[in-house]
């Protein structure tokens, strides 16, 4: 098993994808770090001709407002508006480089993307052992399919998760310089940076969530195309459309709002009666449930790509 295992994490690692997408998740964190480095500054007063535009223009614009008549007395009055102050404005525009609310930030809205990555990969990864035959040829020296697929799935989760706790930690360097010269860095004490760990390890577990997805949606359908195709059908379309049934009841049970639950990233909740009006709140739930409601999906998923593979013919 030994031995197996860490030839397919061999193969997995050879893979042009997997090396390919690694460099340019690289190359987009360093061109986004220049990016940001040139746009930010370190000086408030850098958005003052902007803050003072804006002011200008919100004057001007009740200036020129319309008027509102009141009914008993005949007279015109200007409608009840205020303008920001210019400092209120600065603050509204600024360009400074907060250092540890926009790595937090990054790295919750950044986990999405690299779940879709680690989904393909995987997915690829499986797919093209059946569209080479290279399948069958595995199964000539071990014909047990259990091990076979094990052997797959272990070394898949565990390099993409890895490889997300890196390129999180790279980002988090090339930051810095930014912060330091471009912007703000208070807030960078040891409960920050256990909080930001905390988010690398949430990610790199959605990864291989997805990873898992990847996988088990391959052997099923025994194609990469195929499983990268239901994967694209159920979030772009079938999770949209559930999660605003029925005043977003199947939410919970939904993908996308386990994976934003799981980030610790707020969510819409409706409160109130339908007869009276939904409000619509935005709040932070807890990670637990997704946690488990998540594995479960794994799990469940890889159980029956298992008794599909074993149950089949591999010709």
């Amino acid at each position: 098993m030994t031995g197996l295992l860490l030839a397919e994490a061999r193969r997995f690692l050879s893979r042009r994808s997997f090396r390919v997408i690694g460099v340019l998740a690289v190359v987009a964190v360093i061109g986004a770090g220049v990016l940001v480095f040139v746009e930010s500054s370190k000086s408030l007063s850098a958005s003052l001709p902007q803050a003072k535009q804006m002011v200008t223009e919100c004057h001007q614009a009740i200036g020129s407002g319309p008027t509102a008549r009141i009914r008993n007395g005949g007279l015109t009055v200007r409608d009840v508006a205020s303008c920001p102050t210019i400092r209120q404005a600065e603050i509204l525009f600024d360009k400074r480089f907060h250092y540890t609310d926009t790595t937090k930030s990054t790295t919750q809205n950044v986990a999405f993307p690299l779940f879709f990555l680690a989904f393909a990969i995987a997915a690829s990864f499986v797919g093209a052992e059946w569209a080479t035959g290279m399948m069958t040829t595995t199964l000539t020296w071990e014909p047990r399919r259990g091990r076979v697929l094990l052997a797959k799935v272990i070394p898949a989760l565990l390099i993409l998760g890895a490889a997300v706790i890196v390129l999180f930690a790279f980002m988090a360097v090339v930051f810095i310089p930014i912060g330091v010269f471009r912007g703000i860095t208070t807030g960078m004490t040891a409960s920050f940076w256990g909080h930001l760990a905390g988010l690398w390890l949430r990610a790199a577990l959605i990864a291989m969530f997805g990873a898992s997805l990847g996988i088990g949606l391959a052997t099923l359908a025994r194609n990469t195309v195929a499983a990268l195709g239901i994967g694209f059908v159920f979030v772009a379309i079938l999770d949209p459309i559930f999660s605003h049934l029925w005043r977003g009841r199947f939410g919970p049970w939904l993908l996308m709002q386990n994976l934003q639950r799981a980030m610790r990233m707020p969510i819409e909740h409706v409160v109130g009666h339908a007869a009276f009006g939904n409000q619509v709140t935005m709040t932070v739930q807890s990670a637990t449930r997704p946690a488990i409601l998540l594995s479960i999906y794994a799990v469940g998923l890889l159980a029956a790509a298992y008794a599909t593979f074993r149950a089949r013919d591999v010709t």
